[in-house]
């Protein structure tokens, strides 16, 4: 048995002619890099939101002093 990356597997049989499990992998691949982004965005804005009311509260503690 031959072993060989997912990329070459996908070309290989596309010159054959795309088939409904190649059509698959791809849609699970899609969904799974959308889903990856999404997270590393809210996982971003959440940092900032974080760090943006640790700056005000330091502000508003020297302030106060």
């Amino acid at each position: 048995m031959v072993s060989s990356t997912l990329s070459v597997e996908i070309y290989s049989r596309a010159r054959r002619g795309i088939s409904l499990e190649i059509n698959a992998i791809s849609t699970l691949m899609f969904i799974m890099s959308l889903i990856l982004v999404i997270g590393y965005y809210f996982i971003q804005t959440g940092e900032q939101r974080r760090l943006n009311r640790m700056a005000k509260a330091q502000k508003g503690g020297r302030r106060r002093a």
